[in-house]
C-alpha cells in the first residue's frame, strides 16, 4: 500500500446498502479527503489540455514517480527539463490527495475525452490550484449575467490580488487556458463566452462522492453552498434533479425528507461509485 493512502473500511452490512447514521453530518473539513498538493500563487502554466488528453492512458500504478516518468517520456514539449517540471504540475494537479489513486484513471479510461473528463480534471485542478478556484467564486459567477468575461478582468484580478508579480501576463493565459482545455468557456479572441451548464451525471457522481466522500446522510443545503460544485458553473436547478436521478441509477441510495428537510444518503466511497457507474455503462452526456 502507498503511504499517505487512506485506509477505507468496509461496511460491516452489504456493500449494496448505505452505511447510515441517525445523526446528520454536516460538510466540515474532516468530511472530505484532505488535500495536500495546495498553491496559492499565480501559476504560469496550466498544462490541463495535455493532462486530458494523457490520462486514459496513464500506467495502471499507485506510485506518483512512475506516472511522473510516463510524462516524461510522453509529453510533446522538446525540451528535458520542460517535460520534468511539467509532469510534477500535472501529477500534484490531478492527485492533489498525494498518491495516485485509481477512481480518476479508471474514469478516464472508460470515458477518454469526452465532458465528463474535462469536469473531473478541472475539478482536481481548482483543488489544487486555489487561484482558478478563486477566479471562478470571485469573477465568473458574478459576472455570468454578461454572458462574457474579458481577458483583461482576469489580468485587473491578478495585478490587484499580486501587484508586484512579473508573471501577470502569464498567469492570465494559463487560467484561460484552463478554462478552455476543461469546456467551461469558449475562448474567442480578447473574450470568453460563457453561462451556467448541464450537468453530466459522469462528473456529477465523481465529484459529489469525492466532496461527500464517506457513505453517510447530507443535507441538500451542503450541495447548493458547496463552493467546488459551484465552480464547475453547473445549473443551479439541475442539481437536485441530478442527484434524484443518481437515486434512480443505484448511485445513491435514497433521498428522505426530515421534518421539512431533504436529505441524500450515499452509500459508495468514490472508487465503489466509479466501479458501478463503468459496470452501468451510463453515457457521457449532460443532464
Amino acid at each position: 500500500m502507498i503511504r499517505g493512502e487512506p485506509i477505507l473500511k468496509k461496511p460491516d452490512n452489504d456493500s449494496n446498502q448505505p452505511l447510515l447514521n441517525d445523526d446528520f453530518i454536516p460538510q466540515e473539513e474532516n468530511n472530505q479527503m484532505k488535500i495536500l498538493h495546495k498553491h496559492k500563487g499565480i501559476f504560469t502554466s496550466a498544462i490541463l489540455k495535455e493532462t486530458i488528453n494523457l490520462l486514459p492512458q496513464f500506467p495502471d500504478t499507485r506510485s506518483t514517480d512512475e506516472i511522473k516518468e510516463y510524462l516524461r517520456k510522453n509529453l510533446h514539449f522538446s525540451a528535458e527539463n520542460t517535460r520534468q517540471r511539467y509532469s510534477n504540475y500535472i501529477v500534484k494537479r490531478t492527485f492533489p490527495y498525494g498518491y495516485a489513486d485509481s477512481a480518476i484513471k479508471r474514469i478516464a479510461k472508460a470515458y477518454p475525452y469526452g465532458q465528463a473528463l474535462k469536469d473531473i480534471c478541472f475539478y482536481r485542478f481548482i483543488k489544487a490550484e486555489i487561484l482558478q478556484f478563486e477566479i471562478m467564486i470571485d469573477l465568473l459567477i458574478p459576472q455570468r449575467g454578461n454572458g462574457f468575461i474579458k481577458r483583461e478582468s482576469i489580468r485587473d484580478y491578478l495585478f490587484q490580488k499580486y501587484p508586484k508579480s512579473k508573471s501577470i501576463t502569464k498567469g492570465a493565459q494559463a487560467i484561460v487556458d484552463a478554462l478552455g482545455a476543461s469546456n467551461i468557456v469558449k475562448v474567442k479572441n480578447d473574450r470568453m463566452n460563457y453561462g451556467y451548464r448541464d450537468i453530466n451525471l459522469i462528473s456529477f457522481a465523481f465529484i459529489l462522492h469525492s466532496e461527500f466522500h464517506k457513505p453517510n446522510m447530507y443535507d441538500f443545503r451542503n450541495i447548493e453552498s458547496n463552493n467546488y460544485m459551484k465552480a464547475l458553473l453547473w445549473k443551479e436547478n439541475k442539481k437536485i434533479p441530478a442527484l434524484y436521478e443518481l437515486r434512480n441509477l443505484g448511485l445513491i441510495s435514497k433521498i428522505s425528507e426530515i421534518d421539512n428537510m431533504r436529505q441524500f444518503t450515499t452509500k459508495f466511497y468514490l472508487d465503489q461509485v466509479v466501479t458501478h457507474i463503468i459496470e452501468k455503462g451510463i453515457k457521457d452526456e449532460n443532464y
